[in-house]
């Protein structure tokens, strides 16, 4: 399920920019050549939630979801018992995410911006960010990073997954 910020909550977004994935077709095959190393994107994808140790029950935010190729992974994981909510800027990639989610999984899509999450304190058992650090401005990086503590039970359930990519050029 898709919600729109003025559906569900009022605040606004500090953030324009919704990076070059503003062509969305472009974002899931990027992935897919950049995972190819380590033996394909859904291995790499299902090694991180393993080393998490993502258990049936747990409510989980993927922030910087992108097409939900993770978020739908996890919801898998999680069970009918658990939650996922992906969030992220783009309603492009949010579109994407809805239209690969499974429909039996419990997941909940949500534009929102990583500096103003729109959930409460210590709402989530478990916060990945994968692939989406780097898609943050340097200015709203850290606000971002409290903003995920802020919504997350334990620390250490902090996942983060990112790459330096941006940085080689």
């Amino acid at each position: 399920m898709l919600r729109k910020e003025n559906e569900v909550f009022k605040s606004t977004f500090q953030c324009t920019d919704v990076s070059m994935w503003k062509n969305a077709w472009l974002y899931d095959s990027v992935l897919k050549i950049t995972c190819l190393p380590f033996g394909g994107e859904g291995r790499f994808r299902r090694v991180f939630i393993d080393f998490a140790t993502v258990s049936e029950g747990d409510h989980i935010l993927d922030a910087c979801c992108g097409t939900g190729t993770l978020t739908s992974l996890l919801a898998e994981k999680v069970g009918r018992t658990g939650t996922v909510t992906g969030i992220d800027l783009s309603i492009e990639l949010l579109e994407k995410a809805t239209k690969k989610a499974k429909q039996a999984t419990p997941l909940t899509f949500v534009r929102a911006n990583c500096n103003d999450i729109p959930f409460p304190d210590v709402n989530f058992d478990k916060v990945f960010v994968s692939f989406g650090l780097h898609e943050i401005t340097e200015v709203d990086r850290l606000s971002s990073l409290q903003e995920m503590y802020r919504v997350i039970k334990k620390m250490e359930a902090f996942l983060l997954l990112n790459t330096i990519w941006h940085s080689l050029f």
